[in-house]
């Protein structure tokens, strides 16, 4: 449990913490980023841990995607790729990870790629929450 709470104490705090983007501090956010497993006690489906959970989820995606454009911006589209790929393995369900994800493999031309991605997206909407994807995410194999 130690090492658990040492991991997320550092990812808030680093997270947090900042203002500006730096080459340097990108490269810190994204070491935090990878320290992120999910939830707050999320596998112990402690009631008490609900809120945490989802803003401990709300945080991760926001700083994704503040590095994620960064990236952009600094013309590092594949560290921007690669972060984006990291992130949606680690949160699935998250429509705003995937529909920058499927962008920029169209974006880059990775076609093949961006439609395994959409049907495998696709396929979890509707087994796990009986539903078709963002509509956003749809206009982009339109």
């Amino acid at each position: 449990m130690e090492y658990f709470d040492c991991d997320f104490t550092r990812f808030a705090s680093i997270s947090r913490n900042v203002q500006f983007l730096t080459p340097q501090i990108a490269e810190e956010l994204t070491e935090a980023l990878r320290l992120y497993r999910g939830g707050y006690l999320e596998m112990n489906e402690f009631q008490w841990t609900l809120q945490r959970t989802i803003r401990f989820k709300t945080l991760y995606v926001k700083l994704v995607q503040r590095v994620m454009e960064f990236y952009r911006k600094q013309g590092k589209e594949g560290d921007a790729q690669n972060l984006l790929w990291e992130s949606v393995s680690k949160v699935p369900s998250s429509d705003n990870l995937t529909c920058l994800l499927l962008a920029s493999l169209l974006k880059t031309g990775n076609s093949v790629q961006a439609q395994k991605l959409f049907e495998t997206y696709q396929k979890k909407c509707i087994e796990e929450f009986d539903c078709e994807p963002a509509d956003r995410i749809i206009r982009l194999f339109r």
